[in-house]
């Protein structure tokens, strides 16, 4: 059998990304009329990156239940993901820099964007991650293409099967890319431009809006697995 998402969870799926692309308005029409505001939502320890830190930490419970109970190659698979979620989750908060108030090294000051202690923020990672965004917009189309022709559901069954994000979060994963074009086109910098926030704002705004939908989908994808690992067969080690 197919590794199936439950029908309720589509339907979440759908109304996500209808919510997604209906904020994702809403938060270009306030940085067009209040750039300052919106730019506080992106600041650092700022309300969408405090909900990164929750969307990861909740996939990351979510996969632990599923690895509970898909063991076998699947479940160590599971266990590298929660394990990636949760270095994640440090790097967002800065090891616990800020909160702890640790002075970063000059020698990392010196390489780190940002002046702190991370790893992602780093010159080269820091240029290099811009590019996740155009990879799952791909894969987003494939699998908007994919349940398009209805084979969303007629793959045989398996590991590969298990892990595959469901059809209908093809929608939310094509939305990551669209605040880093806005950014691309210049549409954030025009907004921006003639506050004190100008001229990095817009690529902050971008990464960070991105980010956010990038770790929602992750949480959102972690459900699924979360589901098919209650509604797999149990019986004997053939099912693990």
């Amino acid at each position: 059998m197919p590794a199936a998402t439950p029908a309720p969870l589509d339907r979440l799926y759908g109304a996500c990304a209808l919510l997604t692309a209906a904020g994702l308005v809403a938060l270009g029409i306030l940085a067009q009329r209040d750039p300052a505001r919106a730019f506080r939502l992106v600041a650092e320890d700022g309300p969408l990156e405090w909900g990164q830190v929750l969307s990861l930490c909740a996939a990351a419970v979510l996969l632990a239940c599923a690895a509970w109970r898909r063991r076998g190659p699947v479940g160590g698979l599971l266990l590298l993901a929660i394990a990636g979620l949760l270095f994640v989750v440090a790097e967002e908060l800065s090891w616990g820099q800020r909160l702890l108030g640790l002075r970063t090294p000059d020698a990392v000051r010196a390489l780190n964007r940002q002046r702190e202690m991370t790893f992602h923020n780093l010159s080269l990672l820091h240029e290099l991650r811009h590019a996740v965004p155009i990879v799952l917009a791909a894969w987003g189309c494939a699998l908007c293409m994919r349940q398009a022709r209805g084979r969303a559901r007629s793959a045989p069954g398996g590991q590969a099967e298990f892990l595959r994000p469901a059809p209908a979060l093809g929608f939310q994963l094509a939305l990551i890319p669209v605040p880093y074009a806005a950014a691309a086109l210049g549409l954030p910098a025009a907004w921006f431009a003639g506050t004190e926030l100008h001229p990095h704002a817009d690529w902050r705004l971008a990464s960070e809006t991105g980010e956010s939908l990038f770790y929602f989908t992750a949480f959102l994808h972690a459900l699924s697995l979360r589901a098919r690992a209650r509604s797999r067969p149990t019986a004997g080690p053939a099912s693990r």
